[in-house]
């Protein structure tokens, strides 16, 4: 920001940053290293910012749900613990109000655990409560899909509502003074909830459905009935439910303004969801090529080059990905595709989605060791593949058809 009026405005308030990933990466690192990784890398950016309270949620991975959600839950939800206890001067851990405006009057940024989906909840509600007593001070039941309290947003051609277990942890968390969170729950679910409820409800990463068509923001009427509850609606800013076509700053203020307009200045707020960095360092890449002339070597030795490649043998199209800076996807003509934006959404796990080869080769890299297989399928395959991180921090990863 460079207008004078508004770095003052900026630093005169109390900034509520609602939904930050920043767990999914200190607890990935060494238990005697997260709180000067929290430190060295994520406290300077909350300083920066002008950020005085941040929620921290703890969001499960696919590749530890469903056996292994609850023990990474309690491993994020420690990571929280840590990096407050290593940085006691700098950050406090919140539960309640009080505790906050402590945190501010001590010149400290106030952290508050939230839960991102209920995976390790299943049916067992009760288990909220030891969740709470831990530091969890808001929930939502679930993430894009389904899980035994209620659906994700991405389920809303099911139309269904709350289950009776979802139900039950409504009155819970209501019981307890957590709050209860509808950003990801289906439409359905949220009118569920918004008539359940007779305490706050918030969104804490969401935008607005007039301005933006997703299944992700919400509609006029569920924002007024957010902030009829005397809730809050932070205001997304990832690009594709701002914008996917022009997702400038212009826009994302259009959400903003329209959720003011339609909630009240009183009942919006900013749920940013910066989430580049997490993509960048949990999603892996090829491995480089060490070799020369076409039949290139990875890091596994059982690695072979794509017979009939066009690309370099410094940027071979798979196991090296195009890593030069005037690398171009030469799969058709015309292509752009640079090496830079190899590694966004559009060109990761091939060298250019936008390419339609008859066959894509995806490399498999197994979790358990070092063998590789290669797997070929059709273009219209690409889309029912998904990428799952492997339990080791983003060292080895699967690609695993969907449907």
């Amino acid at each position: 920001m460079t207008d004078p009026e508004a770095v003052a405005l900026h630093r005169q308030a109390v900034v509520v940053d609602t939904h930050n990933d920043l767990l999914m990466l200190v607890s990935r690192r060494a238990a005697d290293a997260q709180a000067a990784y929290f430190r060295d890398h994520w406290l300077p950016q909350l300083r920066s910012g002008g950020v005085d309270v941040q929620v921290l949620p703890v969001f499960i991975d696919d590749d530890f749900r469903p056996e292994g959600a609850m023990r990474q839950t309690l491993r994020m939800i420690e990571a929280g613990h840590r990096i407050a206890e290593g940085n006691a001067d700098s950050v406090r851990l919140c539960r309640a109000g009080a505790d906050v405006d402590t945190a501010l009057a001590d010149g400290c940024i106030a952290l508050v655990l939230a839960l991102e989906g209920c995976e390790a909840v299943g049916t067992d509600v009760e288990l909220l409560r030891t969740l709470a007593r831990l530091g969890i001070r808001m929930v939502s039941f679930t993430h894009f899909g389904r899980t035994a309290l209620a659906d994700g947003s991405a389920e809303d051609d099911a139309g269904s509502r709350l289950t009776s277990a979802g139900v039950a942890a409504v009155t819970l968390l209501e019981e307890l003074g957590v709050l209860i969170d509808v950003s990801h729950l289906s439409a359905a679910g949220t009118d569920h909830v918004l008539s359940l409820a007779t305490r706050p409800v918030v969104a804490s990463h969401s935008s607005a459905f007039t301005v933006r068509a997703h299944h992700r923001n919400l509609t006029d009427e569920r924002l007024k009935g957010i902030a009829a509850s005397g809730g809050v609606v932070g205001v997304n800013f990832y690009y594709g439910f701002i914008d996917p076509d022009s997702p400038t700053i212009g826009r994302l203020v259009d959400h903003i303004e329209h959720v003011a307009s339609v909630a009240g200045l009183d009942h919006v707020g900013l749920g940013p969801d910066f989430v580049k960095e997490v993509y960048e360092q949990l999603t892996p890449r090829p491995p480089r090529s060490t070799s020369r002339g076409c039949r290139a070597r990875s890091r596994s030795p059982d690695w072979r080059h794509r017979p009939g490649c066009r690309w370099s043998p410094r940027s071979c199209c798979v196991a090296a990905g195009p890593r030069t800076a005037s690398a171009r996807c030469s799969a058709r003509t015309g292509c752009a595709s640079s090496a830079q934006s190899w590694s966004s959404e559009q060109h990761r796990g091939n060298p250019c989605a936008e390419c339609a080869r008859p066959l894509l080769l995806y490399l498999v890299w197994a979790t358990s060791g070092d063998q590789v297989q290669q797997q070929r399928s059709s273009s219209a395959a690409r889309e029912r593949m998904v990428m799952a991180v492997g339990p080791q921090g983003g060292q080895a990863f699967r690609a695993l058809p969907t449907g």
